[in-house]
């Protein structure tokens, strides 16, 4: 194994080690989970590291079903990723259309449908995205703060989000912009409601080319603020960094 990010070194992970051992052997029973995340933060951040799954849950989980060892545990958190990793990605590659038609069986064709469709493929999207921003960051800052005894919420507050901040504001506003250009379509093809439906009326019924400039003035002027308003904000993100 490689790094030991810990208060006590080695020692403290051999005898987190021991314990599982003691409990399966002695008592017959297997620890329970939240002994493991309480007791046992030391192997959670090893494995976490060397894994590049920063979650104490999943980390516990793949420690209790590895029986301590640590090379098995890395190697089931990693399969952990990978599993969400290729779920998310079967969602993303499911248009938003066919989201939306498919809870449409469900909740009926309407505004319920198109807003829970966007929601699901908006939040693979955003996963992967988001992902992608995490594995970007050095890890070297993170083993710095486990090797000074700090937790998983301080690591979190501490480095992740700072160094990827700026990330997550460009891809959670071109997502919105996205989900903006989506839901006129929406209203427009399926008849959800909404500026979509009205621009749809106006065109193939009304004929009214004034409201159909004038929505689509509004869709644009909209779209513009949204990138100045993003803009903004990571500006002075990085100048206050």
């Amino acid at each position: 194994m490689g790094y030991v990010a810990v208060k006590g070194g080695t020692k403290a992970i051999e005898e987190s080690i021991k314990r599982l051992k003691y409990e399966r052997v002695k008592k017959g029973t297997a620890i329970e989970l939240h002994k493991i995340e309480a007791g046992m933060r030391g192997l959670i951040d090893q494995v976490m590291s060397e894994s590049s799954l920063y979650d104490q849950s999943l980390a516990a989980l793949a420690i209790k079903q590895a029986e301590g060892n640590p090379e098995e545990a890395v190697f089931l958190l990693r399969a952990y990723r990978s599993i969400i990793k290729g779920s998310v990605a079967l969602i993303r590659a499911v248009p938003t259309v066919l989201w939306v038609l498919i809870f449409a069986v469900a909740a009926g064709l309407g505004s319920v449908a198109a807003v829970i469709g966007m929601t699901f493929h908006s939040i693979s999207y955003l996963v992967k995205a988001y992902s992608e921003s995490f594995e970007e960051i050095d890890k070297g800052a993170i083993e710095a703060l486990q090797a000074s005894g700090a937790n998983w919420w301080q690591i979190v507050f501490q480095v992740i989000i700072p160094s990827s901040i700026t990330y997550i504001i460009s891809w959670t506003f071109m997502r919105f912009e996205i989900n903006f250009a989506v839901a006129v379509a929406m209203g427009a093809a399926v008849g959800v409601g909404g500026i979509g439906f009205d621009m749809f009326m106006a065109s193939g019924f009304y004929f009214d080319l004034s409201e159909i400039g004038a929505i689509t003035y509004f869709i644009l002027i909209i779209a513009i603020c949204l990138e100045i308003f993003a803009t903004q904000i990571k500006r002075k993100l990085q100048v206050s960094s």
